[in-house]
C-alpha cells in the first residue's frame, strides 16, 4: 500500500490502522461520552443508594 504521506510503498507514519485511529479521533466528543458516562454512572448510584422496601 502507498503511504499516504510520500505516495510510495514504503511504510510511513499514515498507514495502516492509523489512518482509522487518526478518523476517530478526529470525530470524537469529549463532551457527550463525559456526559454519557456520567448519566451512567449516576444511574447506577442512584439504583444502588436508593432503599428498596
Amino acid at each position: 500500500m502507498p503511504c499516504a504521506t510520500t505516495g510510495n510503498n514504503e511504510s510511513g507514519p499514515w498507514t495502516g490502522p492509523r489512518i482509522g485511529l487518526v478518523t476517530s479521533l478526529a470525530t470524537y466528543d469529549g463532551a457527550a461520552e463525559l456526559e454519557r458516562g456520567l448519566d451512567i454512572l449516576l444511574t447506577g448510584l442512584t439504583t444502588t443508594l436508593t432503599p428498596h422496601p
